[in-house]
């Protein structure tokens, strides 16, 4: 009870004011990150599917890209569509990740997990699908060349680590499993593409991880305490 008591409390003292300049203050991060997605759309808007081909080759990346040593690309098809134009679905999901991981961890936590999710998961992904294909899986070496963008895993890592920082537990097990699940049925329905069906269950347990153990116990200290417990326990087991 003690748990809800505190979530009540931080969610009241964050969103005091709902006028346009409290949501500014409260949901700077969100804010910039939706606007440089959008503004990336409108520069892309009007193009064909061809005419964007260029653009997607220039700044998007395939996870092939440790074996090339293209680490770089990983800063460059975060804020850029598969399509040209604006999503509007994915600056949906976008807003409400983000909000929801804002609002929960603060500012600085939420643009941490954005760019270490996405970029982490991508790694691992690459990793992955480099490691299938030397085991002659044939979907993953044609995966690993397939030029991606977007901004899916991160917003997917965002709202994983939202999900757990809510309380009590079983609420957050409840909401990080529902969205692991959907993920991971999404991934088996949409196998044919490989690389973003992988990338997604990453980018929910890279941003879950970074939640649980960076963001909660800055929210929850006993989560902390519990978490040095365990390891204390687990330390004398070992001697």
């Amino acid at each position: 009870m003690n748990d809800v008591r505190i979530l009540a409390h931080l969610l009241r003292r964050r969103l005091g004011d709902t006028s346009p300049r409290g949501f500014l203050r409260t949901f700077p991060a969100t804010i910039l990150l939706v606007s440089m997605i959008v503004l990336c759309g409108l520069a892309t808007w009007g193009l064909s599917t061809r005419q964007y081909r260029p653009v997607l080759d220039r700044f998007g990346l395939d996870y092939d890209l440790i074996s090339d040593e293209h680490i770089w690309d990983l800063l460059t098809p975060l804020f850029i569509q598969p399509h040209p134009g604006i999503g509007w679905r994915m600056v949906l999901l976008v807003i409400v990740a983000c909000a929801s991981c804002e609002l929960l961890a603060g500012s600085v936590p939420l643009l941490v997990t954005f760019f270490v999710t996405d970029w982490c998961a991508t790694l691992l992904t690459s990793l992955a699908l480099t490691g299938l294909s030397a085991l002659g899986v044939e979907r993953a070496t044609v995966a690993m060349h397939i030029v991606d963008a977007g901004t899916s895993a991160a917003a997917l890592g965002a709202l994983a680590a939202a999900a757990t920082l809510l309380r009590p537990s079983r609420l957050t097990v409840l909401t990080y499993g529902l969205l692991l699940g959907i993920v991971l049925v999404v991934a088996a329905m949409t196998i044919d593409e490989f690389g973003p069906a992988v990338v997604h269950v990453m980018a929910v347990l890279v941003g879950g991880g970074l939640g649980w153990l960076l963001w909660g116990p800055r929210l929850y200290p006993a989560r902390s305490q519990a978490g040095r417990t365990v390891t204390h326990t687990v330390a004398g087991i070992a001697e």
